[in-house]
């Protein structure tokens, strides 16, 4: 292992998101300065039906009063592109997708070329938050209900075969489960699979500390700079799930916003509005940016400037901590913090899990082995192999319940 270094400034050389109304950083401070709200009723075409789930009255059981959420744009996805078989695109969760994708911009916004030679892929990591569960949990776990589907329908008068027949028409609106179903579904398996397509030999890792997640990441990938691990880290969040499940969480809570907007720190404030996004950022050892020439510098006692160039900020690290704690007294350890504004609240127990790191098919590694490893799909390119979705028919929508997810809902998009 690499010394330790001495530094505790870190320096963000690239970022990429794919946020509601804003597919790019640049998009997503242009809507912060027109002061735009990217808040939006809820889509027909998306997730669920409004008029299944809502009440205005909080005593109504399994409804929600909510309206409005973000919503991120569809995405072009090509699988073949990214080493996924296409009839294995509906087994893999939104968030392993587009995080792919996203991660890929990073890189590139970082200045280095995905796909090509010049940067020393063992010596980067990849570390995510992602918090609940993933829509494919619950689209899985859904088709599981057909025996108590069918014994309700047989209490109530129906024939074993009707109650057989409905059961396996109401199974039409759920992928099936697949070799790819287990992988698809697990959140540690998005860093794992940017890892694992981009041919990464750094940690990769799945960070849960709640509303706090994607700052829990960027403390454990500047935690890899600072020891040496690592010497690029890509950092961020990951959050495509705007189901009606996530919906029904904060109704019942209750923290959803009955008036439909999001006031901040303001006195009319009346809850929360839900949206999906995924973002991240490139991070490197303020030392190595400079070094290697890439993008600005910007530190100024404990605050960070905000550019338009590649490089972001530089965060000095040794100032803050992550979380609430951090209020009232002095932070002592580098690397253990990395906001330098706001309230820095959020706490919440934090669960680091990380995933085995396995070469593409065909890579030789530099360390000399050549691994092979299969590859794992799901919420990209919705329309890109628009056929691989199109066997089953959508629950509250009237479409595939595959193709709702993967095509209609609103992440993936022909490419």
């Amino acid at each position: 292992m690499t010394a330790p270094h001495d530094t505790t400034a870190i320096a963000i050389v690239g970022m990429a998101c794919v946020l509601p109304k804003a597919n790019d950083p640049l998009a997503y401070w242009r809507n912060i300065v027109d002061k735009r709200d990217c808040l939006e009723p809820i889509p027909t075409e998306n997730n669920w039906q409004i008029a299944d789930f809502y009440s205005d009255d909080p005593k109504d059981p399994d409804t929600t009063w909510a309206t409005r959420g973000g919503f991120i744009d569809k995405q072009p996805f090509d699988p073949i592109a990214h080493g996924i078989i296409p009839n294995a695109l509906e087994a893999i969760d939104s968030d392993q997708l587009i995080a792919l994708l996203v991660a890929r911009q990073c890189l590139a916004d970082a200045g280095l070329d995905p796909d090509g030679e010049g940067w020393d892929r063992d010596r980067v990591s990849c570390i995510l938050g992602h918090t609940a569960t993933s829509e494919l949990v619950l689209d899985l776990g859904g088709r599981l209900q057909a025996p108590i589907w069918r014994r309700a329908m047989e209490a109530s008068g129906l024939s074993p075969d009707q109650a057989r027949s409905i059961a396996a028409h109401a199974l039409e609106h759920y992928p099936t489960w697949q070799e790819q179903s287990f992988p698809g579904m697990l959140s540690n398996v998005t860093a794992g699979r940017i890892a694992n397509r981009l041919d990464l030999g750094g940690t990769n890792a799945s960070v849960d500390a709640a509303c706090a997640s994607s700052l829990a990441a960027i403390h454990y990938a500047i935690g890899d700079l600072l020891s040496g691990r690592a010497d690029l880290a890509l950092a961020g969040g990951t959050d495509t799930m705007n189901d009606i499940y996530m919906y029904m969480c904060f109704t019942r809570t209750p923290a959803l916003s009955k008036s439909g907007d999001a006031r901040p720190f303001d006195d009319s404030a009346d809850g929360i509005v839900i949206a999906e996004g995924v973002a991240m950022v490139a991070l490197k050892r303020l030392s190595d940016a400079e070094r290697d020439g890439v993008g600005h510098r910007a530190e100024q006692a404990g605050r960070v400037e905000l550019f338009t160039g590649t490089v972001t900020c530089v965060v000095p690290v040794h100032r803050v901590e992550l979380g609430a704690r951090a209020r009232g007294r002095e932070v002592g350890a580098p690397g253990r913090a990395v906001v330098t504004r706001g309230r820095g609240e959020g706490e919440g127990e934090e669960r680091y899990e990380g995933s085995e790191h396995r070469s593409p098919p065909g890579r030789v590694r530099k360390r000399g082995t050549s691994c092979r490893a299969a590859p794992s799909r799901r919420h990209t390119d919705r329309s890109v192999y628009e056929g691989a979705f199109m066997r089953r028919s959508a629950a509250r929508s009237g479409t595939p319940r595959s193709a709702r997810r993967a095509l209609a809902a609103g992440r993936l998009a022909r490419g």
